[in-house]
């Protein structure tokens, strides 16, 4: 319609003199370790109205992609945890799968009735399968976890104890990550493999045992601890 929305000037400005946009491409370009490009059309919204401004030169075609879930497969390989690099490998919905996992240790219920449960009941568990993983994979504290979902803390903290039974390599790679970050080595700062020298977690006077136990009287010693610091 000629007139162009501010979202999308500053790609007009990026446009070359033979009307060509060209990007680069960042693996690792964003502080919480996802992806990044420049000029960021990674964020736009492809209505298709929008793409319309866009035509492959003569002899080419466009081809569209996408990563679905691509932090949880690199979560299960950089952790080596089975049941995750089986999800990904079978190219399973691993928010899904970890939902399903949860709910099964939960209820002491087979996998097998997960197809008895409602669908609202399933959404309800995928959501909370997604929140765990993007929790591990951020290393969030609990509290923060309750904040962003309007969760309380004892139920993340349940939910984090029965993912770590089902996903223990996981959990030895936490404490790997853990035990560096006391020591004063740089650190990942998640399991995406992006290094720095703080973690979302409080900083801790307690062994990786002691942390990822939960327990209240652990984790009230280290607020006391934390607090006197």
């Amino acid at each position: 319609d000629g007139v162009i929305h501010p979202r999308y000037r500053g790609l007009k400005t990026e446009v070359s003199d033979e009307d060509k946009l060209g990007g680069d491409i960042g693996p690792k370009g964003t502080i919480s370790g996802r992806w990044s490009s420049s000029p960021n059309a990674q964020n736009l919204k492809k209505t298709r109205r929008f793409l319309r401004n866009f035509a492959a030169p003569p002899g080419w075609v466009w081809l569209r992609g996408d990563y679905p879930r691509i932090e949880l497969a690199w979560l299960g390989w950089n952790c080596q945890d089975p049941l995750m690099m089986q999800w990904a490998r079978e190219g399973k919905d691993q928010h899904k799968q970890r939902g399903m996992g949860l709910w099964a240790a939960t209820t002491g219920k087979p996998i097998t009735a997960w197809d008895l449960l409602s669908p609202g009941d399933q959404d309800e568990w995928r959501q909370i399968g997604k929140t765990q993983n993007f929790a591990t994979v951020y290393l969030e504290e609990p509290e923060t976890t309750a904040r962003k979902t309007g969760s309380t803390a004892e139920r993340v903290i349940a939910d984090l104890i029965t993912a770590d039974k089902v996903h223990p390599s996981i959990l030895q790679k936490k404490m790997e990550i853990y035990e560096a970050c006391q020591a004063g080595r740089m650190v990942e700062s998640t399991l995406l493999g992006r290094r720095r020298s703080a973690l979302g977690w409080m900083t801790s006077n307690q062994s990786a045992e002691e942390f990822f136990s939960f327990d209240p009287k652990h984790r009230k010693a280290r607020d006391q601890h934390n607090l006197a610091i």
